[in-house]
């Protein structure tokens, strides 16, 4: 029986729950945030005893390492900024963990923590949700099916399924996230070295086609933006030809998002707004977020694309959200997929200690398994070029 912390208690945190109590093996869940008021309502939604509510800033190590020393795992769905400081909280008291993540510059200095996570025995895995997390597995799977390709291209979007504003978006994760992905460089890999791209361009449109879909296809448009690929470029440095990540939204979204960056939305040089000391992106999230907080079901959009010689291998999943859980697609996509990893720590079912990838160190074809178990089906076709 497996004792798990979940920190965060956000949409993420309730998804990662749900799905861990549906498995007969999971005796606690240790939900952590610091507003008791979101604990509370979290609690009341998921309505089962085995989950326990801890008022706690996980910014604080000796509260954190507390908390965690008589856990299995770990799972982080808190901001990407508290990451470090829960990671060392993780492996001073020997517990497994796996974050959302998000921010390129965190994870790398979760790595940096790898020798310490050996010695003590600790699996930490950073940046798992649906991208970054489970495109890199997916991608790993049709690696390991086909062989090493000249060309990987990943394109993912969550999306709303009827756009309701000018910016042709709703929020389904953190704003903060949102704006990270848009502002940070994109790392990609072109001749095979590894380069970084501006965020927001490679701007390409292409049509998406499902029979679920209004009329059945959907025009899209993807661009490039920060974190998706996490750690592949690193591994396949000098093996894959081109690899890229790009984000799918509906058209026109891009332009936009694109001339808020240009005109200073994005900085963080410490301004005086209203009276009171912020930066322009602190007010933009804020503006941002009122704008775009999502009202209506969305859609989770994915397609991973292997390129060798003369055939194109494609697996595509397109999801919704679900009436009866009335989960969105984002968070089944994401907070599943964290809940199911988190399972393989608390199970061995991952083996090395340290600080670790996910193409390396997860096993595609159990992860896709307990995809489909919780009805995220994958659609995988070759075409001839």
């Amino acid at each position: 029986m497996h004792n798990y912390t979940i920190i965060g208690s956000g949409m993420m945190g309730e998804a990662v729950a749900h799905y861990l109590l549906n498995k007969h093996n999971t005796k606690q869940i240790t939900l952590i945030d610091i507003n008791e008021e979101a604990l509370i309502s979290t609690k009341l939604r998921l309505q089962d005893e085995r989950i326990k509510i801890k008022q706690l800033d996980a910014s604080n190590f000796i509260d954190t390492y507390n908390i965690l020393k008589d856990k299995d795992v770990v799972i982080s769905t808190a901001n990407y900024e508290l990451n470090e400081n829960i990671t060392e909280a993780a492996i001073s008291s020997e517990t497994h963990m796996i974050d959302a993540g998000g921010n390129n510059n965190v994870v790398k200095k979760q790595f940096l923590l790898d020798q310490f996570a050996k010695n003590a025995k600790v699996k930490i895995l950073p940046d798992f949700g649906v991208a970054p997390g489970a495109v890199s597995v997916l991608s790993k799977y049709l690696i390991d099916k086909y062989g090493l390709p000249e060309k990987l291209k990943i394109l993912v979007g969550g999306l709303p399924k009827i756009p309701k504003n000018k910016l042709e978006y709703e929020l389904v994760f953190g704003v903060h996230g949102l704006i990270n992905e848009y502002k940070e460089p994109t790392e990609i890999l072109k001749n095979k070295q590894t380069q970084l791209v501006d965020s927001l361009t490679g701007l390409e449109t292409l049509i998406i086609k499902d029979d679920r879909l209004p009329n059945g296809s959907l025009e899209l448009e993807a661009a490039y933006t920060s974190g998706g690929s996490s750690t592949l470029t690193q591994t396949y440095d000098g093996q894959i030809e081109n690899l890229e990540y790009k984000t799918l939204r509906h058209p026109g979204h891009f332009k936009q998002i694109l001339e808020h960056k240009e005109k200073g939305f994005f900085s963080e040089k410490q301004i005086t707004h209203n009276g009171e000391k912020t930066t322009p992106r602190k007010t933009y999230e804020k503006e941002l977020e009122k704008q775009i907080t999502f009202k209506g079901p969305d859609m989770l959009i994915l397609q991973i694309e292997t390129k060798i010689k003369n055939k194109k291998h494609i697996l595509t999943t397109i999801d919704f959200q679900n009436e009866k859980t009335n989960h969105t697609a984002m968070q089944r996509t994401t907070g599943y997929s964290l809940g199911i990893v988190a399972k393989m720590l608390a199970e061995n079912k991952i083996k090395n200690y340290g600080v670790l990838k996910s193409e390396k160190d997860i096993n595609p074809n159990l992860f896709i398994n307990e995809w489909e178990h919780q009805g995220i089906y994958l659609n995988e076709k070759t075409k001839h070029t």
